[in-house]
C-alpha cells in the first residue's frame, strides 16, 4: 500500500490536469470529449481520496501500536536487566 502523502499527491496531479480542462474552456461551455475526460478525472478523485483516507487511517493504526509497545509496563525482573543502576538505588521499590 502507498503512503497517504502518496496518494495526495497523485490526487494533485488529476486535480492540475483538470484545472487544464477548465482553463481551456474559459468562456465557453466544454465540448462532449472535454466532459467525459473532466468526469473521469473526477472519479479518479474521488477514488484516490479514498485510497489516501484508508492509508492516513492505517498509519495511525500503525503509530498508536508502536506507542503501546512502549508504554507497556516492565516487571520487576525486566527493570532490573534494563535499569540495574537505578534499581539497585532503590528508585523501583
Amino acid at each position: 500500500m502507498k503512503t497517504s502523502k502518496l496518494y495526495k499527491e497523485e490526487r494533485a496531479e488529476v486535480i492540475e490536469k483538470m484545472e487544464g480542462l477548465v482553463k481551456s474552456a474559459e468562456g465557453r461551455d466544454m465540448t462532449s470529449d472535454e466532459q467525459s475526460n473532466f468526469d473521469s478525472l473526477n472519479s479518479k478523485v474521488e477514488e484516490l481520496n479514498a485510497m489516501a483516507q484508508r492509508a492516513e487511517s492505517f498509519e495511525k493504526l500503525q503509530a498508536t501500536k508502536a506507542v503501546k509497545r512502549s508504554n507497556r509496563k516492565h516487571s520487576k525482573r525486566d527493570k532490573r536487566l534494563l535499569f540495574p543502576r537505578c534499581y539497585e538505588s532503590s528508585c523501583y521499590r
